[in-house]
């Protein structure tokens, strides 16, 4: 079906070839009946004929009156919907659907997602199963069936094809899904590592940098030139480990040997000869700002003397004894800038370590935040005990296990990385967890079992986790992706 009047602002068209066209002839195509006898000579060159319904079947465009395009019957879906994809209604589950150029795209009710509403947002939001199908249970858990070649509770188990490998000569054999190889050691080669390799032939030379071979059967040497050192050659020292570089002087490592490349002002072989200049008294020089820069404010204009009581008084001028004003960094206030209000995180292992809450069995803790990141941590607690905050997805994913294995998981409906601030409320009493996200219904999971609360008792992290943490906490799955917020 063509829009009326598509053809009306192209003033100099002189061909319009519909031929190919299956046109529904109704009302609705009536103005293109009108418009090729009344648009010029040849312009449709009464080819175009009308496909349906059935009383216009065949019927030409050009040659058919135009008060034959009527209306008698509703359009078939079929026919509307190449027009208007939300005819057949695509989005489940109470989405909204709205036409798009050349589609449609779903407004999702809450608690579903996908690209047409199909899928829930529950504990298999996000896919936890790495290798395999996610069954939805109760109160936040899931179970995965696995692929072929994978086990393990989410599947993240390759299966052991090692077992009685057939790997020779002190080989390592690397699992694959459904086989494995051999990574040699050094000296052999082969598909099992079964094959002596000839060593110091051009072909298998392992020395490098100019280092000389020697071949002693079972294994070789190699006699290192000047500067590198290490089985092959391959190590070049640091030289800069104990250098004597000095006065801020940057030390660059070379063969054997480092150089100083001094500050400016200084000089020298160790940039140890300081410039000619007196040594400052600034009150900077031992000031107590916290997180923020020392300065001192430009002194006053000189003022006129004040009389007060036939007394003359001396007025101080500001920076003259010891005075001195703090520059806070973003975030900080106060006199000495020691207050925290607010966190910027620029790089990717940011974070902020904050003391035990020590409040348990209840804890609440609200956070405002604002990104575009569409994943990060948020908040983090715990090793086996846990509770894990963050954008998954560009949702907020929660972790929570007061040691009730398995892991209670649950997602916000609201999407939060639009770089607009959102307000998350997290509240855990005992086995209960609520999370309310800023004008939306609190959502609520429970981690059952016997344990009865969470226990507060270690640092907690804010914005990102340390590295050794993060990695713990990556491999027990209780966060999905590690980066910084």
């Amino acid at each position: 079906m063509l829009a009326d009047g598509v053809f009306r602002d192209l003033e100099s068209i002189s061909h319009v070839a519909l031929g190919s066209n299956p046109l529904y002839c109704d009302c609705n195509t009536r103005w293109l009946s009108e418009w090729v006898k009344s648009a010029g000579e040849y312009v449709e060159a009464g080819i175009a004929k009308c496909a349906e319904p059935a009383r216009m079947r065949d019927k030409l465009v050009l040659s058919t009156a135009s008060s034959a395009f009527v209306c008698t019957e509703k359009a078939p879906s079929d026919v509307v919907s190449k027009c208007d994809r939300c005819v057949r209604s695509p989005c489940a589950n109470g989405g909204t659907c709205s036409a798009t150029r050349g589609g449609f795209s779903c407004a999702c009710a809450r608690g579903f997602h996908g690209e047409t509403c199909q899928q829930r947002i529950d504990a298999c939001y996000g896919a936890p199963c790495r290798h395999g199908t996610c069954t939805l249970l109760e109160e936040g858990r899931f179970h995965c069936s696995c692929e072929a070649g994978y086990t393990g509770v989410r599947c993240e188990v390759d299966i052991d094809d090692c077992a009685g490998h057939k790997c020779q000569n002190n080989a390592t054999c690397l699992d694959h899904l459904e086989g494995y190889s051999c990574k040699c050691s050094p000296g052999y080669m082969g598909e099992f590592c079964e094959t002596k390799i000839p060593f110091c032939s051009a072909e298998f030379n392992p020395c490098e940098n100019g280092a000389s071979c020697v071949d002693h059967g079972s294994h070789y040497t190699c006699s290192c030139p000047r500067g590198y050192a290490g089985v092959n050659c391959t190590i070049n020292p640091d030289d800069c480990l104990d250098h004597m570089c000095q006065n801020g002087a940057t030390c660059i490592d070379g063969l054997e040997e480092y150089r100083c490349a001094c500050a400016a002002g200084y000089a020298g072989r160790y940039c140890e000869a300081a410039p000619h200049a007196a040594l400052g008294t600034s009150p900077c020089a031992h000031h107590d700002c916290v997180h923020g820069v020392c300065y001192l404010p430009a002194p006053a204009p000189a003022q006129p003397a004040a009389v007060q009581d036939d007394i003359m008084m001396e007025r101080p001028l500001l920076g003259a004894t010891n005075d001195y004003l703090c520059k806070c960094a973003p975030g900080y206030s106060g006199r000495l800038c020691e207050y925290l209000t607010s966190l910027t995180f620029n790089h990717n292992d940011s974070l902020v370590e904050l003391e035990p809450l020590r409040t348990s069995p209840q804890a609440n803790v609200t956070l405002v935040f604002s990104t575009t990141q569409h994943h990060g941590v948020l908040l983090y607690f715990g090793d086996s005990e846990h509770l894990a905050v963050e954008l998954f997805n560009g949702r907020i994913r929660i972790s929570y296990d007061v040691g009730n294995h398995p892991t209670s998981t649950m997602y916000s409906f609201e999407m939060v990385s639009d770089g607009s601030y959102h307000k998350a409320e997290l509240l855990a009493v005992k086995k209960n967890f609520t999370l309310k996200v800023d004008d939306g219904p609190a959502r609520s999971i429970i981690n059952e079992g016997t344990k009865e609360y969470l226990r507060l008792d270690r640092p907690m992290f804010l914005g990102g986790v340390p590295e050794d943490v993060a990695k713990e906490a990556f491999s027990k799955w209780h966060l999905r992706n590690i980066t910084s917020f």
